[in-house]
């Protein structure tokens, strides 16, 4: 067969009129169809819709030879010629006109009738041969003669006649020969000439391909062919002669829940019980998950199951190709998120370690109405947020779940492994040594616990059981456990009579991806870290240094980790107060915002979140009176609205359930944020009033603050020089969120002596020279501010001042626990706080 017989085999017996514009098709095609994939699913998804028991993908060997094509067969109702003439009418489809069911029974796919223009993304020609009613038609589109819009729009008057050709059987095999030959399964499956042959048959082959063609992965297209199209008893697929099966996951199964059968109501946010009705279709084989399902009155039947497993589905060679995990919605029995996981939802609302481990297969077909035309998106509205709801409820429900089973297994075994069998010199002789030396009253270490007050006797006997501990396989770890301790304590604290490792769940190092830390594949790199921290305290001590020199060595470490841990870094106080305004409708977000917020005022702040947790916990470590340290802590609380301006339900602040939070995690005060809060009439004023009553109850607080308020109050602080025992005020004094609001204002209105930044600066600066590479110590500031400048001011002024700098300017100054540092100038650092100033909306200078 020559290059042109598959266009002008036969006889032509009419034209078919394509009204339609190349900016169209570019619209469409490469809008919609940005992967070739997709579009060859497409061709696929229209053969299904033909009714086809058998459908071959044969594609090229080599791509970008000439004479290349790829080619979908399929043993459909093949189109007559009123059949084709209906298949080009563009963005009309009369499939789902009368029943929305093929004669075999099927839900129809498609419904735009624009499928067909997702070839224009890999070839510059689509032809159609098809049998029908024992005659061959065929027909063929040239994307190149189709007409520019008017001025390069989209509109034109001008049509593009279509050949409609007859051919005779033998015309009819020659043309499509080429593709009928091979001896798998694939290609016995499509026998269209000859005895036994096919009723009916369509044969769509794309030829001049386009470069796109050559980005076909075989591998990732058998995976979204098996993933995304209708696999049943009645509807074989293949690719390349080989028949494509949905792959099986080869991970440990923990459970399974069948919506309807053993999966009857959800957690929030789905739909409460009340809204879910158990359905069973009684014709439906026992075990298909089909026969039970859950109906709601707006999402319609919903049927599917979810599961969870031991290991990742993110690794292996199924990665390579496709996802196993996450959520698989289908609609009409074909798949909608081939390439969206998350289904659209905020994944750091899906815990990733729990997500990677956990798979839902879900049909809802009344998505089918949301549908957008290339099939992959779905119109944000009610139902889809009610979908993403009830899918959020299916994942909570695993996600307990797995939590369970996740505690039932002994957890740090492999870190406990590891320890044992790394040399003695390098990790039990160093311990043993440190408890005999504490034992001794030669040290006190931080990050290693030992029996306190034993006599004599008592403390032989424990150090000749460690003696025999350090010799044996089992070494001095033995389990490894997240606890939350405190903030101010270090990552980690080794019980070495128990071998309990207790890991700091309130460490910000170890808060700010608790999420990754929770999944058992990945806290092994945590469990080591602690492990060496523990270890590095002991070596130090080995070495024979000064107590307050190790001491000194273990705090810089810890504030380098909770340095990085951070999750402000270098953002300014001002881009802090703008995130968080931006976060408002996003709760995820809002969550880390807030936390943020409050590291960038100078407290201590770590985020939290899950069942029975505040959002966040920030603590204020305040330099005290009389040698005692004061400080104070405050749970946090992010209230978010999907609209903004919305305003914060008052069932939805829920005082006892924020006064649970605050007492569990030994708070004095509690913050909950918002767009806004209906406080002024009815429930509002009984809100306020049982805020009241706690408050006189308990001596604690709870205060109310909009985010825009909150925001502002963010920006002034290093402005105004608001330190954190002026903050313990706001909390003390304000309830409302009108109340909050004055209290902002008011301190925004204030006017305050103009900061001594330069001296400050050009002191620091000075007293780094003298030290090159060392952060100047607070202490020192007071010092050489008194000696070369005759400025009194106190080590906590010096302190909020530097604070306040780093705020303003981080890329400039950095504030740490003890000491500060510059890396300008203090000219430059000077001009980019005043700039920094102005562009606030406060616009205050003093």
């Amino acid at each position: 067969m020559n290059g042109d017989e598959l266009y002008t085999a036969g006889k032509q017996i009419s034209g078919i009129d394509v009204h339609i514009s190349y900016r169209i098709i570019q619209l469409f095609s490469e809008g919609l169809y940005s992967s070739p994939n997709k579009a060859i699913e497409e061709l696929v998804t229209n053969s299904f819709d033909a009714g086809a028991n058998n459908v071959h993908v044969v594609i090229s060997p080599d791509l970008l030879t000439k004479g290349a094509a790829i080619v979908v067969l399929d043993d459909g109702f093949g189109m007559n010629v009123e059949g084709l003439k209906q298949h080009w009418v563009i963005g009309v489809s009369n499939k789902r006109e009368g029943s929305t069911r093929t004669p075999k029974g099927r839900s129809q796919i498609g419904k735009f009738g624009i499928g067909k223009l997702a070839t224009y993304v890999l070839a510059k020609r689509l032809t159609h041969v098809s049998k029908c009613d024992g005659k061959f038609y065929s027909t063929s589109i040239d994307y190149a003669n189709i007409p520019t819009g008017e001025n390069g729009g989209i509109y034109t008057e001008k049509k593009v006649s279509l050949p409609l050709r007859e051919l005779t059987e033998a015309q009819a095999e020659a043309v499509v020969s080429p593709w009928l030959k091979g001896d798998k399964s694939g290609y016995s499956a499509m026998k269209l000439f000859g005895a036994k042959a096919k009723k009916s048959w369509t044969v769509a082959v794309m030829s001049e391909l386009k470069d796109m063609s050559t980005n076909i992965q075989r591998g990732r297209l058998r995976f979204v062919l098996a993933t995304a199209m209708p696999l049943r008893d009645d509807f074989k697929l293949f690719l390349n002669g080989d028949e494509v099966i949905p792959s099986k996951l080869d991970a440990k199964r923990i459970k399974r829940w069948d919506l309807g059968k053993t999966l009857k109501k959800l957690p929030k946010p789905a739909p409460n019980e009340d809204e879910l009705e158990v359905t069973e279709k009684t014709d439906e084989p026992p075990e298909s998950f089909d026969r039970f399902g859950l109906t709601h009155k707006q999402l319609g039947r919903v049927t599917g199951y979810a599961e969870i497993f031991e290991d990742l589905l993110t690794t292996g060679k199924s990665a390579e190709t496709g996802r196993s995990h996450g959520f698989f919605v289908y609609v009409r029995e074909r798949l909608i998120n081939i390439d969206d996981e998350y289904f659209g939802i905020d994944k750091n609302l899906l815990r990733h370690g729990t997500f990677a481990r956990f798979r839902a297969v879900i049909h809802i077909d009344r998505l089918d109405e949301e549908l957008r035309s290339s099939r992959e998106a779905i119109r944000e509205g009610v139902l889809f947020n009610l979908a993403r709801d009830f899918l959020k409820g299916m994942f909570n429900h695993a996600r307990v779940a797995l939590e369970a089973h996740d505690e039932g297994q002994k957890p740090g075994t492999h870190a406990a492994q590891r320890f044992a069998e790394s040399p003695a010199s390098l990790t039990r002789l160093p311990l043993l040594g440190l408890v005999e030396s504490a034992l001794k009253g030669k040290c006190s270490p931080r990050y290693t616990n030992y029996p306190q007050g034993l006599d004599k006797k008592g403390k032989e006997a424990l150090l000749e059981d460690l003696q025999t501990r350090a010799q044996s396989t089992e070494g001095f770890v033995k389990e490894v456990q997240l606890v939350e301790l405190s903030q101010d304590q270090g990552i980690a604290v080794l019980d070495i009579q128990s071998g309990t490792l207790q890991i700091n769940m309130l460490h910000p190092f170890v808060a700010y991806f608790l999420d990754e830390y929770e999944d058992k594949q990945k806290s092994l790199p945590l469990e080591l870290l602690a492990i060496s921290e523990v270890l590095m305290e002991a070596h130090l001590y080995g070495l024979g240094l000064d107590e307050a020199l190790v001491r000194d060595l273990m705090t810089q470490r810890d504030q380098l980790l909770r340095y990085l841990a951070r999750s402000s870094g270098k953002r300014s106080a001002r881009l802090i107060a703008q995130a968080i305004e931006d976060a408002v409708t996003d709760k995820s977000n809002l969550e880390l915002e807030l936390v943020a917020s409050f590291d960038s005022m100078g407290f201590s702040a770590v985020p939290l979140g899950g069942p029975g947790k505040p959002d966040g916990k920030a603590e204020a470590n305040l330099s005290g009176r009389d040698g005692k340290p004061e400080r104070y802590a405050v749970s946090l609380e992010a209230k978010s609205k999907e609209k903004d301006g919305a305003v914060v339900r008052n069932e939805d602040v829920k005082v006892s359930t924020i006064r649970r939070h605050r007492d569990d995690y030994g708070c004095e005060h509690a913050l909950v944020v918002g767009p806004d809060f209906a406080t002024k009439k009815g429930d509002g004023a009984a809100l306020i009033q049982e805020i009241k009553d706690d408050r006189q109850k308990s001596g604690k607080t709870i205060t109310l603050v909009r985010v825009v308020d909150f925001a502002k109050l963010v920006r002034i602080v290093p402005l105004k020089r608001i330190n954190l025992s002026q903050l313990r005020e706001f909390f003390n004094q304000c309830i409302s969120p009108d109340e909050s609001k004055a209290w902002i204002d008011k301190m925004a209105a204030e006017t305050r002596e103009k900061p001594k930044f330069k001296e400050l600066l050009e002191t620091i600066a000075e007293e780094q020279e003298e030290q090159p590479g060392a952060a100047v110590e607070y202490a020192a500031i007071v010092a050489g501010l008194r000696r070369g400048r005759t400025i009194k001011m106190e080590k906590q002024e010096v302190i909020d001042l530097c604070r306040a700098l780093a705020r303003l300017a981080p890329e400039y100054v950095t504030a740490l626990d003890n000491s500060v540092e510059l890396n300008q100038r203090p000219d430059k650092v000077l001009q980019a706080i005043g700039a920094a100033i102005r562009a606030y909306p406060e616009n205050e200078q003093n």
